[in-house]
């Protein structure tokens, strides 16, 4: 699973680098940019509200975008740490506020935050991470601020051991998924 995300987010990052050299005013080169989101993911009554931010690194050209980022997620019962690869869409012309869609797409490390009172140890492994959204970006000079909505879901794989027991057998593992709607806010350079 780690070496095919890998080699996912590689060939998003290499396929977004070939700007044309051409000097022609009709073809734009390709551009680098950055952003920083912050936001809530929110869950069906009882599952809680999580807090959420991310950074994206990468390269636009005309209305294709495409980069690498890494996020954190905190969870009522659980922490992760996304990294994955980002590919979106202007629907509008490029211009000074623009309507898009985005796809992030990755692995997230994930991990219990430790309490003396449990009764359990958790070995996590981590999982799969999708999060497409729809946002509007404002633009004014060289800084942009995003809106967003979108939709993320992810899979966390763990095992589940009573605490003191050395038993192999008491070991459970258990494939959890978690589904929220996101709602954040940006910023970054374009």
């Amino acid at each position: 699973m780690k070496s095919s995300s890998l080699r996912i987010i590689l060939l998003l990052v290499v396929g977004s680098l070939s700007a044309s050299a051409q000097a022609d005013s009709l073809v734009s080169k390709a551009t680098y940019f950055n952003s920083v989101y912050s936001g809530a993911l929110l869950a069906k009554k009882g599952d809680g509200t999580s807090l959420s931010v991310s950074t994206i690194h990468g390269i636009r050209k005309n209305r294709l975008a495409s980069g690498v980022g890494v996020g954190y997620d905190a969870y009522p019962d659980w922490r992760t740490l996304p990294v994955f690869a980002s590919v979106g869409y202007d629907l509008s012309k490029p211009g000074k506020n623009d309507l898009f869609i985005q796809i992030m797409a990755g692995y997230a490390k994930a991990w219990v935050p430790e309490t003396e009172n449990s009764e359990y140890i958790y070995e996590s492994k981590g999982g799969r991470i999708i999060h497409p959204l729809i946002g509007y970006r404002i633009r004014s000079g060289q800084f942009s601020l995003y809106f967003t909505a979108g939709y993320q879901w992810q899979r966390i794989l763990y095992e589940e051991k009573i605490r003191g027991w050395d038993n192999p057998t008491s070991k459970v593992s258990i494939q959890r998924e978690i589904q929220r709607i996101s709602l954040q806010i940006g910023f970054g350079l374009h």
